[in-house]
């Protein structure tokens, strides 16, 4: 029996429906569920090209991920019309150009970009006003970085927030665990079905930073040591703070231990792990790739219902 549905939806994802037939015993029912594409997005990426989500070749592994009909399409993992990756540039004038002209759904911020006061406004007012979705890929190294990243943080969690640097065992290669936490969306959500929860993430080549007091209404998602904070999540929101610029990063010939954590398949564009990541032995590698994933699909998500 074919049921051709008629009019618009007006709610995306998996829409749970029950089906009542008549018969001569009586009516019978069923359950099933609808997959509703969520509508197109658009995704702002400020930074250096590698780091931000933009780029147009094949080592750029989070715009790759981003446009793959494979994780995100009509028929995709995530069931949505296109998203439409945008350059914004490394710069405050760069950036406000660009979102200006584009009203983008989804920011990304990624190394090396630390924003002025008026762009610190400008991303307050996206997030908490507009309810756009903020990630933040961002490491300092001077004090002026520090500051911004600090300013920034402040002003879109409502209190006072110091970015630092993470103490050891910090550096590239290091790897760092996931919450254990089944209710999670981004720790549980539809890129790797088993959890993340316990797997590990890898620093890219450097160091990461972090945040030594967790404010209200935010989530660690990844904590090594007490008061140590280095991927946060505005609870039930619309922004996520990673302390490490090089998240994203990968490239798909890459076998180092220490650089390029975020890793795809090069066939389909699909999240792997990055087994070569082996400071702890026994676990897999690191998991970048699916993290952000998860990320990207709880954005559009979250954009689809709440954004202005």
């Amino acid at each position: 029996i074919i049921l051709n549905a008629t009019g618009a939806p007006t709610a995306a994802g998996l829409i749970p429906v029950t089906v009542i037939g008549e018969s001569l015993g009586g009516n019978d029912s069923c359950n099933t569920e609808f997959k509703v594409a969520y509508r197109p997005m658009k995704v702002l990426c400020v930074g250096q090209t590698y780091y931000s989500g933009y780029g147009n070749t094949t080592s750029f592994t989070m715009s790759r991920i981003m446009k793959s009909a494979t994780n995100f399409s009509i028929t995709g993992t995530v069931h949505t019309q296109p998203i439409n990756v945008i350059n914004g540039g490394g710069t405050n004038s760069t950036f406000t150009t660009a979102f200006k002209e584009n009203n983008p759904d989804i920011i990304i911020i990624g190394f090396d970009y630390h924003p002025d006061a008026a762009v610190i406004d400008t991303l307050a007012n996206f997030v908490n006003i507009k309810k756009g979705f903020l990630l933040m890929l961002s490491e300092a190294d001077v004090i002026s970085e520090y500051t911004s990243n600090s300013a920034l943080l402040t002003k879109i969690l409502g209190s006072s927030v110091t970015v630092e640097d993470a103490p050891n065992p910090n550096g590239g290669g290091t790897m760092r665990p996931f919450i254990t936490d089944d209710t999670n969306p981004l720790i549980n959500g539809p890129f790797f079905e088993e959890g993340l929860g316990g797997k590990y993430w890898g620093e890219d080549a450097t160091r990461t930073d972090c945040i030594r007091t967790l404010p209200p209404g935010c989530v660690s998602l990844s904590t090594v040591q007490t008061n140590v904070y280095t991927i946060v999540w505005k609870e039930n929101a619309n922004f996520v703070y990673i302390g490490d610029g090089g998240f994203g990063a990968g490239n798909l010939i890459d076998i180092s231990s220490v650089i390029y954590p975020c890793t795809i398949n090069a066939l389909d564009s699909t999240p792997r792990p990055k087994t070569q990541y082996n400071n702890i032995p026994n676990v897999g590698g690191v998991y970048n790739s699916y993290f952000f994933a998860n990320i990207i699909a709880y954005a559009i998500k979250w954009v689809q219902e709440n954004k202005m």
